[in-house]
């Protein structure tokens, strides 16, 4: 059956993304980090997450006429259709909260774009994505939880986890910048 065998592609997919950025969170840091390294690892984190734009994936000079329209539906699947994990997003907010590349102001950007990248999806979906991953999502869900959940809503995106929010939020926390030691201290009139 082709929908079971697309389901089961979605499922693989996703889990492949997670696993994908895990390992990028993972690897070894030079300390102190350079800005290359730093920038690098930035533009691999993005083109993980299928937030680059198309041609980083698929370069207009390597594509052939019929070959446009299908890298291009292939494209929109996975950067819009494909369900994250409440894994992935953890993994993306813990990153600069310990000390990692990405830095806090690109990382929320980065939670910015997947949010809204969500919301549309769930919003503009076509009722055959939705009936497509649905079992797939339902099945993920149920590995991560043991809870019952409305499994007739298409989901792109779900946190159950509480402390993600706190997380988030201490990403978007003003931290006032340490000023010089060779200034001296202002006298107040």
């Amino acid at each position: 059956n082709a929908l079971l065998l697309r389901q089961f592609h979605f499922q693989v997919v996703s889990r492949v993304h997670n696993e994908a950025v895990w390992w990028l969170s993972n690897l070894s840091m030079p300390s102190p980090p350079s800005p290359v390294w730093t920038k690098s690892f930035l533009f691999w984190l993005k083109k993980l997450l299928f937030l680059e734009p198309i041609v980083a994936y698929f370069p207009s000079s390597e594509m052939q006429a019929g070959d446009h329209v299908e890298r291009a539906n292939m494209y929109r699947l996975l950067s819009t259709d494909l369900p994250l994990h409440e894994d992935t997003i953890t993994r993306v907010v813990l990153m600069p909260l310990t000390g990692r590349p990405p830095s806090l102001s690109d990382t929320l950007d980065i939670l910015e774009t997947i949010l809204r990248r969500a919301a549309t999806s769930s919003s503009s979906s076509s009722a055959m994505a939705a009936s497509l991953l649905r079992s797939s999502l339902s099945s993920l869900s149920s590995s991560s939880s043991s809870s019952s959940t409305n499994n007739n809503a298409y989901r792109p995106m779900e946190v159950r986890n509480p402390q993600l929010i706190d997380a988030i939020l201490k990403l978007a926390q003003y931290t006032p910048p340490l000023p010089p030691a060779a200034w001296p201290p202002l006298s107040l009139a």
